[in-house]
């Protein structure tokens, strides 16, 4: 084993070479690869001896490795003195232990900056960035477990709000569950309570009588073939009560009338159209016949009997009304298809009016009840007194609603009446008949109104 060449003897194999090696090799580079040949890394003797002559030579690098190599940095301190130099901002490429280019070139910024002699590293300078990059390093672990710490909070938070979320959304759920089950309850509570078709009640000892009729379908108007029959009958079309409701027993009578006008202090004119000549002076108490408090209110406009049902409505809470007129024919009929409820026939002592056969006929009203009710228990639809319907006027059928409900467009200055009268032929009290008065503060006293009710 030879011993290895000292510095002075790298330095004469340069001088020897300068003068014996042939012509093709007294470049500079084959100069300097001859001498970087003979330099061997272990050595740091000769390692230096190249740097001292080539500092910028293009070993440089290898030489500078061959130092770095003998101070005995394994690659965990190597990466660490890379992760120094980067948490220094001087770029050392990628941490993997191996001090290529970029790391070259970071420890001779460093060193630059720490006014150290620009080129390998020392055992002390090495320790200094790898005490730097075990810094970083705890900095980093540092950094991340704070960063996992607040993920882990975010995401406890988040799983907590999520479950106060679904807890809500929980609750909302039951309550709504509560809620749907109570209104349900309620809603068979009601329909339990709710009087039922034949049902009769009063919704106040004072109030008008009433009675549930039964949902339904009929035709409205009257064949071409009836008797007497008028073209604003027509055409017949078909119409559909979809729900029960409920209709006075009897037409609205002075007592009830009265209470009405004591609990208000609604005024009405003191003229009244009557058979005579002497209209003035008329009025729902005295309408030029005697009368009590059971029989019809006359002499009523149909302004008068909308406040009437307007405060019945604010008294009890429930929804009264004028009827619609297809429902007042359909109640009429009650289930029938006759001219009358019982029959095509007037027959004697049936209803009031000239020419039925009673003992008011043509001379003034008869008080409530005085006839038999039809089959659904309501007295007095065919004659005794005219009464106002909630309608507009019109001239036929044509565009009529099908489905029971109020006229609202047409001629509604002028309003209509059905039934007929204490004083009109039996064929005005047909179930079909209508008739067009002047004007909704019409008064007369063969007029009177009927109410009903919405059971909803």
């Amino acid at each position: 084993m030879y011993a290895p060449m000292s510095r002075f003897g790298v330095i004469w194999v340069w001088v020897l070479s300068l003068f014996v090696l042939p012509p093709v090799l007294n470049a500079q580079d084959a100069k300097e690869t001859l001498f970087w040949t003979s330099v061997e890394c272990e050595s740091k003797l000769q390692v230096e001896a190249y740097l001292e002559v080539y500092p910028g030579g293009a070993y440089v690098d290898e030489a500078q490795g061959c130092l770095e190599g003998q101070l005995g940095l394994d690659r965990e301190e190597r990466i660490l003195v890379q992760q120094g130099l980067a948490s220094l901002e001087y770029p050392a490429g990628v941490a993997d232990g191996l001090f290529g280019p970029a790391t070259r070139r970071a420890i001779r910024e460093w060193q630059a900056a720490k006014e150290f002699a620009a080129g390998y590293l020392t055992r002390e300078q090495a320790d200094a960035l790898i005490a730097q990059g075990q810094d970083a390093v705890a900095a980093a672990e540092q950094r991340q477990r704070e960063e996992a710490r607040r993920q882990a909070e975010a995401a406890a938070q988040r799983q907590e709000e999520e479950a106060r979320r679904q807890a809500e959304a929980a609750r909302k759920r039951r309550e709504a569950e509560r809620q749907r089950q109570e209104e349900a309850r309620q809603q068979a509570e009601a329909v339990q309570k709710r009087p039922q078709p034949g049902e009769v009640f009063r919704d106040c000892p004072t109030c008008p009588e009433m009675v549930v009729v039964p949902a339904g379908t009929f035709r409205m108007g009257s064949p071409s073939y009836e008797e007497y029959r008028d073209e604003d009958e027509g055409p017949m079309h078909r119409v559909t009560i979809a729900k029960p409701f409920a209709v006075g027993v009897y037409e609205v009578t002075v007592g009830e009338f009265g209470r009405f006008v004591d609990a208000t202090g609604h005024a009405t004119r003191n003229w009244c159209s009557g058979l005579d000549e002497s209209d003035d002076g008329r009025n729902w108490q005295n309408p030029g016949y005697r009368q009590s408090e059971r029989y019809p209110v006359v002499c009523v406009g149909w302004d008068d009997a909308q406040a009437y049902v307007g405060w019945l409505t604010q008294q009890t809470d429930k929804a009264y009304r004028l009827l619609s007129e297809a429902e007042w024919e359909y109640v009429a009929r009650a289930g029938t298809t006759t001219t009358y409820h019982w029959g095509d026939r007037i027959e004697r002592d049936r209803a009031n009016c000239d020419g039925c056969g009673s003992r008011w006929d043509d001379a003034q009203a008869a008080p409530g009840g005085s006839f038999t009710a039809n089959g659904w228990g309501v007295h007095d639809l065919h004659g005794n007194v005219w009464e106002w319907v909630a309608d507009c006027w019109n001239n036929n059928y044509y565009g009529a609603p099908t489905d029971g409900s109020t006229w609202t467009s047409g001629d509604c200055g002028t309003r209509i009446a059905r039934g007929g009268s204490w004083f009109n032929a039996p064929s005005a009290l047909r179930a079909a008949a209508r008739d067009s008065w002047l004007g909704t503060r019409w008064r007369d006293n063969s007029g009177g109104f009927r109410i009903a009710r919405s059971l909803e």
